[in-house]
């Protein structure tokens, strides 16, 4: 077995009277260095904050209806940013320009298609801004859409999706 040499940690010692200076490995650090020291220590209280700000924020709980404007709203939110949010709720919302393609995918696995068409929606970069110009064609020869079934749904959403953006 080999042994693993680890590195100690990094210290700093303040130096003088007014305990401006630092050193690093017995050097001195220039004043930028000291700025971005103290920079980063500054960030690293911030992110203390935030993530005690964040802890306290996913402890409280949903709310158990939404109003009913959002209710009956097709288009998602527009702070939405990952596929999870997207594949729990692929019925209520439809693409729109902010998606990625992997977003979009998931919308598609949502609505029932397998895996290889998943898939090729990612492999082809099929994102909210090319989605509306999607045509039966497309969807049947270059995205494997070959169920008449749920090329039928895309077709709709992507009408819907045209629909709202005129």
């Amino acid at each position: 077995m080999a042994a693993t040499m680890q590195t100690p940690p990094v210290q700093y010692r303040s130096l003088g009277s007014n305990g401006s200076n630092m050193f690093y490995g017995g050097q001195p650090l220039t004043q930028e260095q000291q700025s971005q020291i103290e920079e980063l220590a500054q960030l690293k209280e911030q992110q203390a904050l935030l993530s005690v700000l964040l802890a306290e924020v996913s402890a409280l709980p949903l709310p158990k209806s939404r109003s009913p404007a959002s209710a009956t709203s097709p288009l998602p939110q527009k702070d939405r940013s990952d596929a999870e949010s997207i594949k729990s709720s692929a019925i209520q919302v439809l693409p729109d320009e902010t998606w990625t393609s992997e977003m979009v995918a998931e919308w598609v696995r949502a609505k029932g298609a397998s895996e290889e068409i998943v898939k090729s929606f990612i492999e082809q970069d099929i994102d909210g801004t090319i989605f509306p110009t999607l045509s039966d064609g497309d969807l049947k020869t270059e995205l494997k859409v070959t169920a008449l079934g749920l090329r039928r749904k895309i077709l709709q959403a992507i009408e819907k999706v045209r629909s709202y953006t005129a």
